[in-house]
């Protein structure tokens, strides 16, 4: 290759490199995201067990659990999420955050917002939830899902560890058998102190 095609092939390839970095950086956090999205209202706040600072947001939604779910995964890009088809409640794991879209006492759709800390630590519960099983699952979820990886991130005893906790065997069989990773997702998950990054794959998409 003369020196003319390598100086084109090299800005090609940093041409491509620059889009795609403004692509990632233009996505908002999914907790801004949902904040500022007109289809979703905000309508109360969980202080967190372990901190007075840390907080889970709650929104309602206009949506059932489905499209809720799949509404903000097209829009954020999370790393992992649940079973799509669950028209009760779907984890959304993100980087640094926890989305949890679920059916309300009032059969309204509930999405709560948090950071990965405040399921790593905290033990509220979800507000007005309609199901038991849909505290089950969330924890159970980040237990299979989130805990290991965190436990370098955020150092100490975490809620899993000061309960002794075991995700439910039927639980834990939906998750692993049915859970999407997202391999497009823009981002990986932090791997201990030293912020190096493993890439993940598989997953679904579901559109812009």
């Amino acid at each position: 290759m003369n020196k003319k095609g390598l100086v084109f092939l090299i800005a090609i390839v940093l041409i491509v490199i620059l889009i795609g970095s403004i692509i990632v950086s233009n996505r908002s956090s999914a907790a801004e995201f949902i904040k500022n999205s007109d289809r979703f209202d905000y309508t109360t706040s969980i202080t967190s067990s372990f901190e007075r600072d840390e907080r889970a947001n709650v929104y309602i939604s206009k949506m059932p659990v489905i499209e809720t779910a799949k509404y903000i995964i097209s829009k954020t890009r999370p790393e992992s999420y649940s079973d799509i088809s669950n028209d009760d409640h779907i984890s959304i794991l993100y980087d640094n955050e926890y989305v949890f879209v679920y059916k309300g006492e009032d059969d309204k759709t509930y999405i709560q917002v948090s950071s990965r800390e405040y399921a790593y630590r905290g033990s509220r519960s979800l507000y007005r939830s309609r199901h038991g099983s849909a505290f089950t699952f969330f924890r159970d979820y980040y237990f299979l899902k989130g805990l290991l990886g965190d436990r370098d991130r955020y150092r100490g005893r975490s809620y899993y560890d000061q309960k002794n906790y075991k995700p439910s065997s039927t639980f834990k069989k939906n998750i692993q058998n049915k859970s999407h990773i997202n391999r497009n997702s823009g981002f990986g998950i932090k791997r201990g102190s030293s912020g190096t990054r493993k890439s993940i794959g598989g997953g679904t998409s579901f559109g812009k």
